[in-house]
């Protein structure tokens, strides 16, 4: 893919999603839904591409450090206001290849 290193493509993603989660975190409720959006779009073209087996960007499997982000969007959940909170259920929603492993989560 375009000159890259083997494997630095998966790192260039994790990357991605991890500046996704941080800007989740710290910005304010404009921010955050902007950030639900990108991941709700992302799941939507993953249901429409069901047909053809594909499992998107978000899978289990691509998904190289899901605990960092579990982590992060969870402290949001648990100091955020009620939007904030709605918001962070949406996004475990759009996880839900890697979130269904976690017990604390999944209880929530």
């Amino acid at each position: 893919m375009f000159g890259l290193v083997p494997g630095e493509d998966k790192l260039f993603a994790n990357t991605i999603l991890l500046r996704l989660v941080d800007a989740f975190r710290g910005g304010d409720i404009e921010t955050k839904l902007s950030v639900v959006r990108v991941f709700l779009s992302e799941r939507k073209h993953r249901d429409k591409e069901k047909k053809k087996q594909c499992k998107g960007l978000l899978s289990e499997a691509k998904v190289a450090n899901h605990l960092e982000l579990l982590k992060r969007v969870k402290s949001v959940f648990d100091s955020g206001d009620l939007k904030s909170k709605g918001l962070t259920l949406v996004l475990f929603g759009c996880w839900a290849d890697f979130v269904k492993d976690n017990a604390q989560i999944r209880y929530m």
